[in-house]
């Protein structure tokens, strides 16, 4: 059976409480549930603070925690998994043969239209990079298909 997948529950993210350094306890309100939730803070190397959930199963300091059948918890507790430990080799490089893509504001698949050429404002030097990074994911996109089709045809 396959993992839970973390963006399947409702979750609550540090970055977006304000937190003023004073308290110690949060009270949080998901939907119709609530909970109180301690806070803490580490200092970061180049001053200020950071601040995290501790989590209330475990007591672990998390940026991030997910509400699941017992009330909020984080990742660890609920084992949940992030949607990328499911992906493919060949998965992730179309992934990011289409941010390479829409960076260079390409459109269309990886044969499809490879624009104008350089966007304006972009580096020679990045722009050769780019180019050369994406046709290392489409070839590996490519030697994917060419895999699966030998090994389901029995070539």
């Amino acid at each position: 059976m396959a993992k839970t997948k973390t963006n399947q529950l409702r979750r609550v993210d540090i970055r977006g409480v304000k937190f003023d350094g004073n308290g110690t306890i949060l009270n949080i309100d998901v939907g119709d549930y609530q909970q109180t939730v301690h806070l803490t803070q580490t200092p970061c190397h180049y001053g200020n603070w950071r601040n995290w959930f501790i989590c209330p199963h475990c007591s672990r300091s998390v940026a991030v925690l997910y509400l699941g059948g017992s009330g909020l918890g984080c990742r660890k507790c609920y084992g949940l998994a992030y949607s990328i430990e499911n992906k493919t080799k060949s998965d992730r490089a179309i992934d990011s043969g289409f941010k390479i893509r829409d960076r260079l504001g390409w459109r269309g698949g990886f044969i499809g239209d490879t624009g104008s050429g350089k966007p304006k404002g972009m580096h020679w030097t990045t722009f050769k990079k780019l180019v050369a990074r994406h046709d290392d994911y489409a070839a590996a996109v490519f030697g994917g298909i060419g895999v699966y089709i030998g090994r389901r045809f029995g070539l």
